[in-house]
């Protein structure tokens, strides 16, 4: 029996120093983390669907933010019309990840929820309570990149949706499309 204890301390080593490479990622990993962006909702400057890039891990409901990617100024619309409205709002800068593109997060985010003191809690680039069912942001004075959107709503469930901004930008158009090779 002396024996098996170095072999099994050998065995116990080699376990805990295994590769993270190999391992699979959790999709619940992604789901709790504020911060990461697996794709976006591509959204014209009418508010029309244009498609996704990635496989976008969101819970917008009947909210949407548009253009997407957003230049400069965006709009954001509740159009469930059933008396709500956007009562509150977050915006923080997220990392893309690309590790989650076979997750269904139409199923996951359906049991997902967020407290606002979670989203409140976070590093946020510019926050608002607004009480409407549509409005304009400013999104000048923010650099290139992924950001994620919290909207509190009135009757305080917590929607979110993933955005790209780049205020630097010319063209909708040019800026679509060197989004769609980046997932």
């Amino acid at each position: 029996m002396k024996n098996l204890f170095p072999l099994f301390l050998l065995v116990l080593l080699f376990a805990a120093c295994e590769d993270d490479e190999t391992m699979t990622p959790d999709p619940y990993e992604a789901e709790l983390q504020l911060e990461i962006v697996t794709g976006i909702n591509v959204r014209d400057t009418n508010g029309s669907p244009i498609g996704s890039y990635g496989n976008p891990n969101v819970f917008s409901g009947e909210v949407d933010f548009y253009p997407n990617p957003a230049i400069g100024q965006a709009n954001v619309i509740y159009f469930g019309g059933s008396g709500l409205s956007v009562k509150q709002y977050w915006i923080f800068s997220a990392t893309k990840n690309t590790e989650y593109a076979d997750i269904d997060y139409n199923i996951l985010l359906n049991n997902a929820t967020y407290s606002p003191d979670e989203v409140a809690a976070l590093t946020v680039v510019q926050t608002n309570t607004v009480n409407l069912s549509n409005f304009a942001l400013n999104l000048d004075n923010f650099p290139p990149g992924y950001y994620r959107i919290f909207y509190l709503m009135s009757d305080n469930t917590l929607l979110w949706d993933n955005i790209y901004v780049d205020p630097t930008a010319t063209d909708l158009n040019q800026l679509t499309s060197e989004r769609s090779d980046d997932f």
